[in-house]
């Protein structure tokens, strides 16, 4: 499958879980202000239980498309798991920049060029 086509999935998932990331962060503010809450002069929790269930189902929502988002980069020509660990989120920072770095734990040891859709391995010099 062409490069282009899957990093271009794997950057329309990566919005969606920003987008995830900034409601359930929008949610968290609103459940520290709805712990406690008056309806018809009675105490009640469920503006607090509800938004609490929003977040849990966006942090569930955000692993699923992290993993869709590795599943997708394991495909991507050029890619080898032995010596790369698989992205699980493209950041708008990558994407105005136009690369992505690959890591193996800590270390770079290659990017992508979000334009062209080659994996480009660095020269194991620079990798230590």
């Amino acid at each position: 499958m062409n490069n282009k086509i899957i990093l271009k999935q794997m950057i329309r998932l990566s919005s969606i879980i920003t987008e995830l990331k900034e409601a359930r962060l929008k949610l968290t503010s609103v459940n520290s202000k709805a712990d406690y809450f008056i309806v018809n002069g009675e105490s009640s929790d469920i503006l607090y239980n509800s938004t609490k269930d929003s977040i849990n189902n966006c942090l569930y929502s955000e692993k699923y498309l992290r993993l869709s988002v590795s599943n997708a980069c394991m495909c991507l020509d050029g890619f080898d798991a032995n010596i790369m660990d698989p992205l699980d989120y493209i950041s708008r920072f990558d994407i105005r920049n136009k690369f992505v770095d690959i890591c193996k734990g800590n270390q770079v040891v290659a990017t992508i060029d979000l334009t062209t859709g080659k994996i480009i391995m660095l020269d194991p010099e620079h990798i230590e």
